[in-house]
């Protein structure tokens, strides 16, 4: 269920956060928000790129889906084999369930992802009326 959404005006980012495991949280700006898993989240001239830290993740264990204005990057990590015996363990290959209200400057039609040495990368570029442009001044 996605609740009503104030947006704050000014704020630098027209993204808004919800965890989907906690049920009891609205969403809340990115920039106000802990989130639990390594990513950025960049704005550019050409839209937004969200770049997700996913080691060990297969193409086929990432969902991406749109409904509206939601944008949801799923990550459900494999059973790894209980049978190894770890001397130390650091490496942060857990499962992820990450949910962003986007703004509608931003086209969520034409979302392109891409998968590489771990890093997965997100483009969402702007609304095509939404471009930023240049006016011309003239005059009189």
């Amino acid at each position: 269920m996605i609740r009503n959404v104030v947006q704050i005006p000014f704020n630098s980012m027209d993204v808004f956060l919800k965890n989907y495991y906690d049920t009891k949280v609205d969403y809340t700006s990115v920039n106000d928000s802990k989130i639990n898993y390594p990513l950025d989240i960049i704005q550019s001239d050409s839209g937004l790129l969200i770049q997700i830290a996913c080691v060990g993740a297969d193409l086929d264990d990432i969902s991406i889906t749109t409904a509206l204005d939601t944008l949801r990057i799923k990550y459900d990590k494999p059973k790894l084999d209980d049978s190894y015996n770890y001397v130390f363990k650091s490496i942060a290959q857990r499962s992820f369930d990450l949910g962003y209200k986007v703004s509608a400057k931003y086209d969520l039609n034409r979302i392109e992802a891409k998968l590489s040495k771990g890093l997965l990368s997100i483009s969402i570029p702007y609304e095509e009326n939404q471009q930023p442009k240049s006016i011309n001044i003239i005059s009189e």
